[in-house]
């Protein structure tokens, strides 16, 4: 995942990265949810399917897979 182009104080810079990385989970965990329901050949609404999460921990700028 390209970073942005970063112009600015610290702050700024890092706060542009959490944005990028919060926003990088977010549509990972989307594409996850589609693939895994078309694999698995189930809808969403029929049964509750148990798949990975990737969450952004913003403390430690880190992903985790749940």
């Amino acid at each position: 995942m390209p970073l942005p182009n970063i112009d600015g104080n610290e702050d700024e810079k890092e706060e542009i990265i959490r944005e990028s990385l919060g926003n990088f989970s977010k549509d990972l965990n989307s594409k996850i949810n589609i693939e895994m329901t078309k694999k698995i050949g189930l809808k969403k609404q029929n049964r509750a399917i148990n798949l990975p999460r990737i969450c952004f921990d913003h403390d430690r700028m880190v992903l985790i897979l749940h």
